[in-house]
């Protein structure tokens, strides 16, 4: 392991984790990026692969893994919520 020291003289190890994710999964983190816009799905679907993943994986580690599958239904009706799962499905083919 190796200690970085940060701008305020600590020194840390930085961890970095790994989650399995799956297309719904990797949609409901995406969304919670996105929640607070008007149009959360309108907005998802516009991105492109790397925008998309840079939301679902700064969701997980602002957030963690229960919150965007607890808040997001809240908030999203059923039928966008299919929308952007298909969305994310053509973008990441590769994943289930």
């Amino acid at each position: 392991m190796k200690s970085v020291a940060h701008p305020d003289g600590v020194r840390r190890i930085t961890m970095k984790m790994e989650a399995a994710v799956g297309v719904a999964d990797m949609t409901l983190y995406a969304l919670h990026m996105l929640a607070q816009e008007t149009d959360p799905v309108g907005l998802l679907k516009g991105c492109n692969k790397r925008e998309i993943f840079a939301l679902a994986r700064a969701s997980l580690q602002g957030f963690g893994q229960d919150t965007a599958k607890n808040e997001v239904p809240k908030t999203i009706n059923p039928i966008e919520l299919t929308t952007a799962e298909d969305h994310v499905r053509s973008v990441f083919p590769e994943i289930d």
